[in-house]
């Protein structure tokens, strides 16, 4: 492992009253942007209560790359994404702008797998991190502990009791997506209804759109 790489972040100190907390949103699996870009809350959130904002991008993602483009080409290397590495990164770098920042409160963000590092860097960086967000995150979720079919349980549930017919749409559609992903004609047509970012062209971009 070399000593030091490159984490890429964003910061603002735009609202910061000399008094407010840092927000810290805590990457997760893509680049630091595509949670930038979707995640306008904790900005406004942070213009309110006077807040600084962070986004700290995950290691071994976007341009946060510990071996630069060769990361994922040995298990030597990729030994060292894991969460806990990801969580020790953060904590470096909050200790550094606590430093900067008068000791300020920390409130960590996140949603899905970066809301499990929010919370858990609660936990294990509790002298470091004063409360956590942590949205749709299945902290305890692992094979193991819990069925792991249940959030499409609870899903399905949520859409039923809106119509109780919605459940069967959805299903149709689901099978008429996979039966289409043999018949590459129908990928324009597809592009078109559902009004896609990119053309789809591959078998793989049908599997997205199922996703």
């Amino acid at each position: 492992m070399p000593n030091k790489f490159s984490m890429k972040y964003y910061y603002k100190t735009t609202y910061w009253n000399e008094t407010g907390p840092i927000f810290f949103f805590c990457g997760g699996e893509g680049r630091i942007e595509v949670f930038l870009n979707s995640t306008g809350w904790v900005d406004a959130l942070a213009e309110q209560m006077n807040a600084i904002v962070v986004y700290a991008e995950h290691r071994y993602f976007g341009s946060s790359l510990p071996f630069g483009n060769k990361s994922y080409t040995k298990n030597s290397y990729t030994k060292y994404l894991s969460p806990h590495q990801a969580m020790a990164d953060f904590a470096y770098l909050l200790t550094s702008l606590r430093a900067q920042y008068n000791n300020t409160k920390v409130v960590t963000f996140g949603g899905g797998y970066s809301g499990m590092i929010s919370a858990w860097m609660r936990i294990k960086y509790a002298n470091v991190v004063d409360g956590a967000v942590a949205s749709s995150a299945p902290v305890n979720h692992f094979y193991g502990t819990v069925d792991p079919t249940e959030f499409y349980h609870i899903v399905t549930n949520d859409y039923q009791a809106v119509d109780p017919s919605c459940p069967a749409y959805i299903r149709t559609a689901y099978d008429y997506i996979t039966n289409m992903t043999d018949y590459p004609t129908t990928y324009f047509n597809l592009t078109m209804l559902f009004e896609t970012c990119y053309p789809i062209i591959t078998p793989g971009d049908m599997f997205k759109l199922k996703k």
